[in-house]
């Protein structure tokens, strides 16, 4: 009977693993998969215009680089990857999305991220409204899709690398990340907190040339490479979805980024109010004051 309910309870996986994939010359292969919150995401954007063009690729190595400059409440997250590539591919250019799940205490501009596309910027699509003025206490968690704006062509490695036989492909990208206000503490040894922004989920688009090179890779073992498909939005227009493969990053909590925020003292309350109502005061009667100057200045003799 326990042989029996493990068969049936396998099957059904199986079922269910084959209705959720997609398939593109390739077996897809469920090692390493997104969130479950990410799939529903990411079925639920776009039109279902599947653009016809795949070619996958077997990554050797993925090294992914993280880091933020700037200071204060406003900061840049600049992301570097460079992924080496088994060469029994005919892939000649790739591209790369960026699935950043960014935690309540942090969000990015939209609008900012539209105008800033426009000079050379990655593309930014979110899945939902994102207010800009609501505290981390009001606020939650968002994800959104980042499009780097360039093309990256696929070369040979340097011969000096350790794996001088592949391929070589390299991406960079930055966005502009703000963080929020959190709720004023009245402990006097919180001054800050920290908010921390998980390592992103990559996810490549390669095309293939007509020739050249075998239309499927094949693994040591001699049989066919497995890869994650994903359906998404091609680019940060969201018309169309596309294949894209997801790219398998291990240590995954070592590519965390941290963000100390200053966080208010609650003791500091009437101080606030006294100094924001006395600058209020003033500010309106220095405006009155030259308002009515002007007003004198201006009458006829």
């Amino acid at each position: 009977m326990r042989c029996f309910n493990s068969v049936v309870c396998s099957a059904f996986v199986v079922c269910l693993f084959w209705l959720q994939t997609s398939f593109c010359h390739q077996t897809i292969n469920n090692e390493q998969t997104l969130p479950a919150e990410l799939k529903e995401q990411i079925a639920l954007v776009g039109k279902e215009d599947m653009n016809a063009d795949c070619c996958s690729v077997t990554p050797t190595d993925i090294q992914l680089t993280r880091s933020t400059i700037k200071k204060g409440f406003h900061r840049d997250v600049q992301t570097s990857l460079r992924v080496l590539l088994d060469p029994r591919h005919r892939c000649t250019t790739c591209r790369l999305l960026i699935i950043e799940s960014l935690p309540k205490g942090l969000f990015v501009d939209l609008y900012q991220a539209e105008a800033s596309a426009l000079f050379g910027g990655p593309q930014i699509l979110a899945f939902e409204d994102i207010d800009l003025e609501k505290p981390a206490y009001l606020s939650r968690a968002h994800t959104i899709l980042v499009y780097p704006p360039k093309v990256s062509y696929i070369t040979p490695s340097s011969p000096s690398h350790l794996h001088n036989d592949n391929d070589m492909v390299n991406f960079t990208s930055e966005i502009t990340v703000h963080l929020r206000y959190h709720r004023p503490s009245d402990q006097p040894e919180n001054q800050s907190a920290t908010v921390t922004l998980q390592a992103p989920y990559l996810l490549m688009r390669c095309r293939e040339v007509p020739s050249g090179r075998s239309s499927t890779a094949t693994d040591k073992t001699g049989g066919k490479t497995t890869v994650q498909l994903y359906k998404a939005p091609c680019d940060g227009t969201n018309k169309t979805l596309c294949n894209w493969q997801l790219l398998p990053l291990n240590n995954r909590e070592s590519k965390e980024l941290y963000f100390d925020v200053a966080v208010g003292q609650t003791s500091h309350t009437f101080v606030v109010i006294t100094v924001t109502i006395l600058a209020t005061v003033l500010g309106t009667v220095s405006l009155l004051f030259v308002m009515s100057r002007s007003t004198e200045k201006s009458k006829p003799d």
